[in-house]
């Protein structure tokens, strides 16, 4: 298998791995706040990974990663939630994220993505907003910064990040991101513990944050960063079909339509990077 065909390989585990975590987050979210969850999934996840890195980096550019990719994203992001009408489209519009990247990379590299990529990661985009658009609102803002936060995360990660093992690298940034999400935590404080909370909150660190992040930093190591965000739209559809699977929710025809744009455009992505190989 080739690199490349081990990093599509990659992103496609993520965006079931992630998918799935958002239906998941959703059943935590009855027993903790959102910032709660977060917490333990940074907190639980720096614990769970340890054993495997066995060192932590502390470097600037590990501590400017750490925020920008894990630390930021997730308080623009349950902060959008908090605020949002529909926390629904907040998760959406994190998925901004790549057009930021290709929009961050034509002005880091002047390199601009072939057009026919723009044209289906916007559309992509659409038909993931099509799934969730009912009203807009300031924490649909805050979700807008989280989606900035982490393409600029990846975008710095993929150029100065000099810690190349992975493990190490994900328990380095995750660590890192704690005392943040710790010192925001009381803006948001509720939890109910139980062991079903526990199981979901300890499923959530397990899934989001160590296996989804060394999945995605892994990827990066392999495909170009806007290629792999683009491939990453596929995730709200899939956190919208595990959602109707997990929590029962039914898909309207606006989904169902919106699904089958995104997938259609995630499919054409892939298809003209390999046209080009």
């Amino acid at each position: 298998m080739t690199n490349k065909a081990r990093g599509y390989l990659y992103l496609a585990s993520l965006v079931l791995v992630w998918g799935a975590a958002y239906p998941l987050t959703k059943m935590a979210s009855e027993y903790a706040s959102p910032m709660v969850i977060s917490l333990f999934r940074t907190g639980l996840g720096a614990a769970l990974l340890y054993p495997a890195a066995r060192r932590v980096v502390i470097s600037r550019e590990m501590v400017v990663s750490g925020l920008l990719n894990m630390g930021l994203f997730l308080v623009f992001l349950n902060a959008s939630i908090m605020l949002s009408v529909n926390p629904g489209l907040s998760a959406v519009l994190i998925y901004t994220q790549p057009l930021f990247v290709a929009a961050l990379q034509a002005a880091f590299s002047r390199r601009s993505p072939p057009p026919g990529r723009m044209l289906a990661l916007t559309a992509g985009f659409f038909g993931a907003l099509l799934t969730a658009w009912s009203s807009f609102s300031v924490g649909n803002l805050l979700a807008l910064l989280g989606g900035f936060s982490w393409a600029l995360g990846t975008i710095y990660y993929a150029s100065k990040v000099s810690e190349r093992n992975v493990t190490v690298a994900n328990e380095s940034m995750t660590l890192l991101s704690v005392p943040l999400i710790a010192a925001l935590t009381p803006l948001d404080y509720s939890i109910h513990l139980s062991i079903k909370a526990i199981a979901l909150l300890l499923l959530v660190a397990l899934l989001a944050q160590v296996l989804g992040f060394l999945l995605w930093f892994n990827a990066l190591e392999l495909v170009d960063p806007s290629l792999a965000s683009s491939i990453l739209l596929a995730t709200p559809v899939m956190a919208l079909i595990f959602s109707s699977l997990m929590l029962g929710s039914p898909l309207t025809h606006m989904d169902e339509v919106g699904v089958a744009i995104t997938l259609a455009s995630v499919a054409s992505i892939v298809t003209m990077e390999r046209r080009k190989q």
